[in-house]
């Protein structure tokens, strides 16, 4: 998006970095970096005891 408008990106910033290499094509800084664990349905241990996934701060169960 910055390239097609011709702008030049400066730099992308978050609060939160949850993932791992990520190229946005310039400088990327983020003020914390969290690993985040992430499972195969096979290999999660709520799948394997039947305790369903849900949407953190939902309010409507959706």
């Amino acid at each position: 998006m910055v390239k097609k408008s011709g702008a030049a990106l400066a730099g992308v910033g978050s609060l939160v970095c949850r993932g791992k290499n990520i190229d946005f094509g310039g400088k990327f800084l983020s003020l914390l970096k969290i690993d985040i664990p992430t499972f195969k349905p096979a290999d999660c241990l709520l799948c394997k005891e039947n305790i369903p996934v849900i949407k953190p701060g939902s309010r409507r169960g959706e």
